[in-house]
C-alpha cells in the first residue's frame, strides 16, 4: 500500500535540503558549496532541483533544531499532509547534515521520509537510501553514519564545555574568559578590559536621565543628539538566518535604539560585574554567583540601583516622552469609571487650551464627555500638595534645598539597595535549597547571614534620612516661603523644559498614589434606600456661613452628594414649616440640578500612603478643602458655598426665569393679534 502522498502529489521531485549550525558559518562557504554541490549532482543525475526549502541557517542537527522548527520540520510536515510525490528525492551533501541527533531520533525521521517512498540521496559518499536499501548491508552503512554523526557532535559539545568551564573558573581569578565584552570597553593586546572615555560619559549620562525619570525615547533622542558617543553596528547573518552574530563592527558607527539602552539599564556589566552561564534544557542559566569586579565599572552601584528601582516602578507604563506637556501623568483618573483621563492639547491660548478628557468615552463613549482645563487641575495639585518640595524640581535650588535634595538621594539610594539585597537574599534561599553540596551550601549560608545583617543596619539608616527629609522639607518651611517657591515652580513649568517637567512629575508620584477627577461633580445624590454608609460621619468643627452648624464629613469618601439630605436636616432642626412649601421643593431641584453639573466639579487626591482628600477649584459649588495658613502653621480649611449664597442664586435665577416666561407670553400675544399696541387708519387718518 502506498501512502496517500501519491493521492495528492503527482509529480515526484529533487529536493535540496542544506544546513549548518552555527551563524558565523553564514559568513564562510558552507551554503554556497552545499548549493553548488546539489546542482551539479542534480545535473549529473538528470534531476530537476527543487530549491523551495531555505536553507536552515544556524540551527542545530545535534539537538535537534532544524526537526523542531526549521525547513526539515516543514519537509516532513509536507509528507504528512501528502503534498510531497511518491519517489521524490531528498539530496543532502552527507548524512550529518540530515541530522546528527541521537541514532534513535535521527533513524525515525529517516523511517519517516523512506516510508514515504522518498529516496535520501547523499553526495559525499555519494549513496542511496530508500524502501530495498533498508533490507540490504546499505542499511548499517546508514547506522554507523549516523553514529558517528552523533558522537562526533557529542565529543566536540562535551569538549567545549569542559573548557568553558575551566574558563569561567579562571575567570573567577581574573583571567579573561572571553575576547567579547560589552561595546564601551576595550581589550589591549595584553587582554587588559579599559573603559572608552566617551563611552563612559554617554552611559554615566543615560543613567543619570533615568535617574531623574525621563523615559527611554527621550534618552535615545539625547544620546542621538551628536553631542554623545555611538555604540558600534553588529555584523549579522545574512537574510534568513534565524540567529544573529552579536558582534561589534568596529568599520561601521550604529545609533542608540531603544532596546539597547533598555538593555544596559538592566545590565550588572556597567558596575562591573560578570555573570557566567551555562545551557540547561535549551535555556541560559546562571553558573553560580557573578563576578565582582571584572569589568571596569560604568557607573556606581547605587546609581545603577536607583535605576533598577525606578523600572521596577514605571514597569508597564511606558516613559515620558517628547515635550512632556502633561505633568500629572500616570496620576489622573476618571472619578466615574477609573479610566485614564487622556491629555488633549487644542492650542495655544487665548482660542486654544489643555484640558483632561476620560479615554473611556474617546474610545467607547460609555463614559461622560466632560472636559476639565489642565491648568486648573495641576493648579489644585501643586497649591494642596503639602509635602511637596518645589525646590525639588527646580534647576538652580538653594542651600537649604540642596541639603533636602542630597538627603532624598541617599535616600532612594538605601531603598534601591534594600531591594537589591532582598533579590540577592531570595536568589541565595533558592540556590541553597537546589544545591547538593555541602560545602557550597554552607558558603551560600555564610554570604545570606552578612547580606541580613547589612540589611538590618541599611534599615536604621533608612529611618535618620527619613527623619533628616521631614526635619528639611517641613520644620524649616513656612507658608509665605513655599507660595514663592511654588510661584517660582510654575515659572519653570512654563518654560516647557523636559527635564523639569519629568523632575516634577516624578516628585508628584512619589507622594501622590492617584487623582481622580470630576469633571461634572458627584455621580449621584444620596439615596437612603442604596446608601447605607451615610450616617457613619465625622464631625468636622468648622464655621457654615449662617446657618452655623458643624459639617459633617464622610470618613469613606463618598461617591454621592448629601447636599440634599443636609437642607431637609437644615430645614428640619431650624425652619420645619419651610420643608412643606413648593419654593423649598423648587430650591431643592435646583441645587441638585448644579451640584451633579460642570459647576460643581471638583478633583479628589489619594496621598501616599492613604489619605485622601477633595479639592474644590476657584468659583466650584462643591464642597471641598483648600491648604492654608494658620498663623506659622499650614494647615486644611474647609471651603463651600453657602446655603445664604445658594438660595441667592437660586432666587436671581427664579427672577430670570420670570422675566423670560412674561417675555414669551407678550411675544405670544402680540402674535395672535398682531394690531394690539399699533395705530390704526380710520377713515384714511391714523388712530391710536
Amino acid at each position: 500500500m502506498q501512502p496517500k502522498s501519491k493521492d495528492k502529489a503527482k509529480t515526484p521531485r529533487a529536493y535540496s535540503y542544506i544546513r549548518f549550525s552555527t551563524p558565523e558559518q553564514a559568513l564562510g562557504d558552507s551554503e554556497r558549496r552545499q548549493i553548488a554541490l546539489a546542482i551539479k549532482y542534480a545535473n549529473k543525475k538528470g534531476l530537476e532541483l527543487d530549491q523551495s526549502l531555505t536553507p536552515d541557517r544556524g540551527l542545530s542537527g545535534f539537538k535537534g533544531d532544524h526537526r523542531k522548527r526549521g525547513s526539515m520540520a516543514r519537509f516532513l510536515k509536507m509528507i504528512d499532509d501528502g503534498e510531497i510525490a511518491y519517489g521524490s528525492m531528498l539530496i543532502v551533501e552527507n548524512i550529518d547534515r540530515f541530522s546528527r541527533e541521537p541514532f534513535m531520533d535521527a533513524f525515525a525521521s529517516v523511517t519517516k521520509i523512506i516510508s514515504a517512498g522518498i529516496t535520501i540521496e547523499t553526495i559525499s559518499p555519494e549513496a542511496s537510501f530508500d524502501r530495498q536499501s533498508m533490507n540490504s548491508p546499505q542499511l548499517f552503512m546508514l547506522i554507523s553514519q549516523m553514529q558517528l554523526a552523533h558522537e562526533e557532535s557529542r565529543k566536540k559539545s562535551e569538549r567545549g564545555k569542559a573548557s568553558r568551564a575551566s574558563k569561567r573558573a579562571s575567570a573567577r581569578d581574573g583571567v579573561i574568559f572571553t575576547r567579547l565584552v560589552p561595546a564601551w570597553i576595550q581589550v589591549d593586546s595584553d587582554g587588559n578590559r579599559k573603559l572608552i572615555p566617551a563611552a563612559k560619559r554617554a552611559i554615566k549620562r543615560m543613567f543619570e536621565l533615568k535617574a531623574s525619570g525621563m523615559g527611554v525615547q527621550s534618552i535615545v533622542k539625547e544620546l542621538n543628539s551628536g553631542r554623545y558617543w555611538q555604540p558600534p553596528a553588529l555584523l549579522r547573518s545574512p537574510a534568513g538566518s534565524q540567529r544573529t552574530i552579536a558582534k561589534p563592527n568596529p568599520k561601521a558607527i550604529g545609533v542608540w535604539r531603544e532596546s539597547y539602552v533598555k538593555k544596559i539599564l538592566s545590565n550588572r556589566a556597567v558596575i562591573g560585574e560578570f555573570q557566567p552561564h551555562v545551557m540547561k534544557d535549551g535555556s541560559r542559566v546562571p553558573d553560580g554567583d557573578p563576578i565582582v569586579g571584572y569589568f571596569p565599572p560604568v557607573v556606581s552601584e547605587s546609581l545603577f540601583n536607583r535605576v533598577a528601582n525606578r523600572l521596577a516602578t514605571n514597569k508597564g507604563s511606558g516613559g515620558p516622552t517628547g515635550r512632556f506637556s502633561n505633568i500629572l501623568r500616570y496620576l489622573v483618573r476618571c472619578g466615574y469609571c477609573g479610566a485614564t483621563m487622556t491629555f488633549i492639547d487644542k492650542g495655544k491660548p487665548p482660542k486654544g487650551s489643555t484640558y483632561f478628557k476620560c479615554e473611556n468615552n474617546i474610545r467607547t463613549g460609555k463614559c461622560r464627555p466632560a472636559l476639565i482645563r489642565f491648568d486648573e487641575v495641576l493648579s489644585l495639585v501643586l497649591d494642596n500638595c503639602p509635602k511637596l518640595v518645589p525646590e525639588l524640581v527646580l534647576a538652580d535650588p538653594s542651600n537649604g534645598a540642596k541639603e533636602l535634595i542630597e538627603a532624598t538621594a541617599r535616600l532612594e539610594e538605601i531603598v534601591a539597595n534594600e531591594a537589591a539585597m532582598e533579590n540577592q537574599i531570595n536568589n541565595l534561599i533558592d540556590q541553597i535549597a537546589t544545591t547538593s553540596s555541602s560545602r557550597v551550601r554552607e558558603r551560600y549560608e555564610e554570604r545570606l547571614l552578612a547580606i541580613e545583617t547589612t540589611l538590618e543596619i541599611s534599615k536604621s539608616k533608612r529611618k535618620d534620612a527619613e527623619a533628616e527629609i521631614q526635619r528639611l522639607s517641613v520644620t524649616e518651611r513656612d507658608f509665605t516661603n513655599w507660595k514663592n517657591e511654588l510661584a517660582n515652580l510654575a515659572s519653570e513649568l512654563k518654560k516647557g523644559r523636559p527635564e523639569s517637567r519629568v523632575r516634577a512629575n516624578q516628585h508628584l508620584r512619589d507622594l501622590i498614589d492617584r487623582i481622580d477627577i470630576f469633571a461634572e461633580g458627584f455621580p449621584e445624590l444620596y439615596d437612603a434606600s442604596r446608601h447605607r454608609v451615610s450616617r457613619q460621619l465625622v464631625e468636622v468643627p468648622v464655621r457654615r456661613s449662617s446657618s452655623k452648624l458643624r459639617h459633617y464629613l464622610r470618613a469613606d469618601a463618598p461617591m454621592y452628594d448629601s447636599i440634599i439630605e443636609h437642607l431637609d436636616q437644615l430645614s428640619q432642626d431650624h425652619f420645619p414649616d419651610l420643608g412643606k412649601s413648593s419654593e423649598f421643593k423648587e430650591f431643592k431641584s435646583y441645587v441638585a440640578q448644579k451640584r451633579l453639573s460642570r459647576e460643581a466639579r471638583f478633583i479628589r487626591i489619594s496621598f501616599k500612603p492613604g489619605q485622601s482628600i477633595d479639592l474644590v477649584p476657584p468659583k466650584s459649588l462643591a464642597d471641598g478643602f483648600r491648604f492654608v495658613a494658620d498663623g506659622k502653621e499650614m494647615k486644611w480649611s474647609f471651603c463651600e458655598t453657602s446655603v445664604d449664597d445658594l438660595f441667592g442664586m437660586f432666587q436671581n435665577n427664579r427672577k430670570s426665569n420670570d422675566s423670560s416666561a412674561a417675555l414669551r407670553v407678550s411675544r405670544l400675544e402680540l402674535r395672535k393679534n398682531p394690531s394690539n399696541g399699533k395705530s390704526r387708519k380710520v377713515g384714511g387718518k391714523a388712530s391710536a
